[in-house]
C-alpha cells in the first residue's frame, strides 16, 4: 500500500522515519507534502530512503492512502482533496475534524474513506475508557513538544510564539475541570 503525508513537522518526520524502518512491512512511503515545500524538501535529504515532495494533489495521485499530520488549521483543505480522490485519509489532527463539516458527504460522493488515528489528541483513549466506567474524577497531563504546536493558531491567540521563545519551563496551554454529576 502507497503512503503520503501530508504535513511534514515532527509528527510527519517521526511516522516517516517509521515507515522507511518497515514498521508496517505492507506499507511504504511514497510521498510528503507541507505548507512549506522548502523546509519539507530539506528534511526529506535527510533520509534514507528519501520520500518524494510534491503538492497536495500529486499527493493524492500517487498514493491509496494519505496520513494528516498537519494543524487543525490545515485538515479542512487536505481532507476535501483526499476525499475528492477518492482515497483513505488517516486523521491526526482530530481537532481539525470539525472545521470540515461536509467530510461524510464528500466520501459518500467520491468512495473516500476516513479513520481518525487512535490517540491523535493526547490522553483522549484513556479519558474516553474513564467515561464508560464509574470514574468520576481524571487528572490528566500531557507533555508535546513546544515545536509541534508553534503554528496552531489556539497557541498564538494566547501570545505564545514557540518559534523565536522556545519555553524554558513547561507551560499549560489547555486546561478544563469538569467533575461528573453521575
Amino acid at each position: 500500500m502507497k503512503v503520503g503525508l501530508a504535513g511534514f513537522g515532527n509528527v510527519g518526520r517521526d511516522l516517516a522515519k517509521r515507515l522507511n524502518a518497515g514498521v508496517i512491512p505492507e506499507m511504504q512511503l511514497v510521498a510528503v507534502t507541507a505548507r512549506d515545500l522548502g523546509k519539507a524538501r530539506a528534511a526529506a535529504a535527510a533520509m534514507q530512503p528519501q520520500p518524494q515532495v510534491v503538492s497536495m494533489s500529486e499527493l493524492t495521485d500517487r498514493c491509496d492512502v494519505i496520513v494528516e499530520c498537519a494543524t487543525a488549521d490545515s485538515f479542512a483543505e487536505i481532507a476535501r482533496a483526499v476525499m475528492e480522490a477518492g482515497k483513505i485519509l488517516i486523521c491526526v489532527s482530530a481537532g481539525g475534524v470539525p472545521s470540515c463539516p461536509d467530510l461524510v458527504e464528500l466520501a459518500r460522493r467520491h468512495g473516500g474513506r476516513v479513520r481518525v488515528a487512535s490517540g491523535a489528541m493526547p490522553g483522549l483513549d484513556i479519558i474516553r475508557c474513564a467515561a464508560e466506567g464509574t470514574i468520576r474524577r481524571i487528572h490528566l497531563k500531557s507533555r508535546i513538544k513546544p515545536s509541534s504546536m508553534a503554528h496552531e493558531p489556539y497557541v498564538l491567540e494566547r501570545g505564545h510564539d514557540f518559534e523565536k521563545r522556545p519555553p524554558i519551563e513547561p507551560i499549560k496551554i489547555f486546561g478544563v475541570f469538569r467533575e461528573s454529576s453521575g
